[in-house]
């Protein structure tokens, strides 16, 4: 037994996570580190490779908790 969604979840879960990152501006690394700890986890659904249910509980529960920001990454410089 895996621990992974199925492929049609994941196609689900990328469509939500690239309307919330279109929303907010926020960049996929930033949003992978804030959301769950992993600056490679947008890139890795973007290849089409597997995640937990774990983490797209997580995914779905930064984005249902932040989705009303306008949360953007830190500029590079700024104090």
């Amino acid at each position: 037994m895996t621990d992974d969604i199925t492929a049609r979840d994941e196609d689900v879960i990328l469509k939500q996570i690239e309307a919330f990152l279109s929303k907010t501006g926020m960049g996929a690394s930033y949003f992978g580190r804030v959301a769950v700890g992993n600056t490679e986890v947008v890139q890795r659904l973007r290849d089409g490779r597997s995640i937990t249910m774990a983490t797209a509980r997580k995914l779905r529960e930064y984005m249902a908790a932040n989705s009303g920001e306008a949360e953007t990454e830190p500029q590079k410089g700024a104090a």
